[in-house]
């Protein structure tokens, strides 16, 4: 009774929370890969808050019902789909009073509502964007995408390390893998994917080819917005800094109270995180993935054309510095 109360005044609240969709930032990147971290520190810009994974169909109030729409939907600029169109349009506006979808300060009913009220402008989180990034861009006037990559073998090992349903990737068939993981894509990036199928061997495998299509599709697909490329070691490694380079790109300076949040682990971060020791976190994943399962994930990779993620914990960053769009 008490929840179903909360929830109405929740509802009620959200017609007058509305957000000016060009004013939204966009957080997208593989799953596990530090996005919620710095969606957190994103909402510490004033007046912003913090709508969480519009396109997790198994929980969003939006999306979940949408025919096509899948866990990584592929699409392309100029592809007509006015239903998902409807659906990312009230996210990224903040239209949605479901209150599980959102990330607020507090836990508290009253200052969630005051927030929720008091700060109209918006970051979402979407963890499933990455082969729909180009029909975002296009579809939207956001205020910036901001996209995260991290090494491959670390998000496979934080994948296999987080949830059973990870740890339990079977290699699927190449049907499979372009129908149902590959998420209906076209034959000129298949062509690119499917001789990187045969190495796949473990549940690592499975998981790094996902992670593999997901980052070709961002770095194929020209987004038409300021567009940000950090990494996960990047922001660990000096999050002041990077944080800083991001805000320059869209004209914000570094408030202080995300200063103060530089330190403040993720609300869905591993209880193993090292916040006290950067260099043991970079290659934690050496300590969870096998000699064997290593080498299958950078296979799959760099066979796919993913060659700025290699042994080594840090990217190569003159490439993906070459990604940045920054706003006019």
């Amino acid at each position: 009774m008490i929840q179903e109360a909360k929830q109405e005044i929740f509802s009620l609240a959200t017609q007058f929370a509305l957000c000016d969709v060009e004013d939204t930032i966009v957080v997208s990147g593989a799953p596990r890969s530090g996005t919620t971290w710095l969606a957190e520190l994103l909402r510490e810009l004033p007046s912003y808050k913090m709508l969480n994974e519009p396109l997790n169909i198994s929980s969003s109030a939006l999306t979940k019902d949408i025919e096509g729409v899948q866990w990584r939907t592929y699409l392309e600029k100029g592809t007509s789909f006015p239903e998902l169109h409807t659906a990312l349009y009230r996210a990224l506006t903040g239209d949605v009073d479901a209150l599980w979808m959102w990330r607020f300060h507090s836990d508290r009913p009253s200052l969630m509502l005051y927030e929720h009220l008091s700060h109209q402008k918006l970051v979402v989180k979407i963890i499933r964007a990455s082969r729909m990034l180009g029909w975002l861009s296009d579809s939207f006037p956001v205020r910036a995408i901001v996209h995260t990559f991290r090494h491959p073998c670390a998000v496979v090992a934080s994948q296999m390390n987080y949830k059973a349903v990870w740890s339990k990737a079977s290699p699927p068939s190449a049907r499979e893998m372009r129908d149902e993981l590959g998420a209906g894509l076209p034959d000129k990036i298949w062509k690119e994917i499917q001789p990187a199928t045969q190495y796949m061997r473990t549940a690592a495998g499975t998981l790094a080819l996902v992670w593999a299509i997901d980052a070709l599709c961002v770095l194929q697909y020209p987004v038409h917005r300021p567009f940000v490329v950090t990494t996960y070691e990047d922001l660990l490694l000096d999050t002041k800094r990077e944080v800083k380079r991001i805000l320059d790109l869209i004209n914000e300076l570094v408030p202080q109270n995300m200063l103060e949040r530089f330190e403040v682990p993720s609300h869905s971060a591993s209880q193993s995180l090292e916040t006290g020791n950067v260099s043991k976190q970079l290659v934690k994943w050496k300590d969870i993935l096998s000699t064997d399962q290593i080498d299958e994930v950078l296979t799959i990779t760099q066979q796919v054309g993913i060659e700025f993620y290699t042994e080594q914990p840090m990217p190569e960053q003159p490439f993906l510095r070459e990604q940045v769009k920054p706003a006019q």
